[in-house]
């Protein structure tokens, strides 16, 4: 059994369904205008080949980008594993006690933060704080390289199976006549890593995992922007750049996505009006893990208090 039509092609305002290797529902949704994206928890919704566990080895989930967080909620429900492993925030329910809320707004590369994003995260820590949430300014505890060395051996070694498994179905060789100059740098970059460097990557995932989990115990979410910066100049993402370039355009503009592959927690972005310039701004929520359900109905608490979903006005101002 199939999604609904309408959830399928995406038409008409629906749903568009999309996956998630290092942040790619995320940081489109952040990017847009209006749009909420969720990468669920590692095995709640059944990867496209087969399995529970995500694919590219476990980083991989699909979920939508969507203009609601009702029909996230809803294709959520239609598509999730009935025996995947689920959980409820226990600050979700207010009766118990209120939810807990991280509030992180520095660039976890280390470089300054944009004070944009910054003054959203606040605004937005702010207003879940006047809905009765304990809300904590929090720094993030590990160093931002020990995520970052997992890209290649973990992203990289996953995506170069799949461009040598496309190349095969074509006949066609992996050089730069049928790759851009990126996709080569990715492809040499990982066919030179020492052997076994897969394998000793997951195990210092799980190290890094049980350690960030043990901080979890603090918080049912941890709020900043889903981005390092509002917008970037046209160009410095393009498969045309130097590799360097390309990994340091990275560091600087989605410092906050990978970390919710390597862990498997579910993460959200959200919309968050627009910058001065008229720049999509986007808040990232994380959960705990299993807790989708719970962190959408935290961004749905927030949405209702927030700027309008897609509107045109600036209604954030720097300074």
């Amino acid at each position: 059994m199939g999604p609904p039509p309408r959830w399928r092609r995406g038409g008409a305002g629906g749903p568009h369904f999309a996956s998630d290797c290092a942040g790619s529902i995320r940081i489109p949704a952040a990017a847009c205008r209006g749009l909420i994206g969720l990468k669920p928890t590692r095995g709640r919704v059944p990867w496209g080949e087969g399995g529970v566990a995500g694919g590219w080895g476990g980083i991989a989930e699909e979920l939508v980008v969507a203009r609601t967080v009702r029909d996230v909620q809803a294709v959520l429900g239609f598509v999730a594993d009935a025996g995947a492993t689920r959980s409820r925030a226990d600050g979700a329910d207010p009766a118990t006690r209120p939810l807990r809320v991280g509030l992180l707004t520095a660039h976890w590369a280390g470089l300054a933060a944009d004070p944009v994003l910054v003054r959203a995260v606040e605004e937005a820590g702010g207003a879940l704080a006047g809905l009765g949430a304990a809300v904590t300014p929090i720094e993030w505890p590990l160093p931002y390289e020990r995520i970052a060395a997992l890209m290649d051996p973990l992203f990289g070694a996953a995506a170069v199976a799949e461009m040598e498994a496309v190349g095969a179905a074509l006949g066609r060789p992996l050089d730069d006549a049928h790759l851009e100059p990126v996709s080569l740098a990715v492809l040499e970059t990982v066919r030179t890593l020492p052997a076994g460097s897969v394998e000793r990557a997951w195990r210092e995932a799980a190290m890094l995992t049980a350690e960030l989990d043990r901080w979890w115990e603090r918080f049912d979410v941890v709020l900043c922007s889903t981005l390092g910066r509002a917008a970037l100049p046209l160009g410095r993402l393009g498969g045309e750049v130097a590799h360097d370039e390309w990994v340091a355009a990275n560091d600087e503009f989605t410092p906050h996505n990978f970390v919710a592959n390597v862990t498997g927690w579910p993460a959200l972005s959200l919309p968050w009006g627009l910058g001065p310039e008229g720049v999509p701004v986007g808040l990232q929520l994380f959960g705990r893990r299993g807790a989708d359900e719970a962190l959408l109905e935290v961004a749905g608490r927030l949405v209702a208090v927030g700027p309008p979903l897609g509107s045109g006005r600036p209604v954030l101002h720097a300074g």
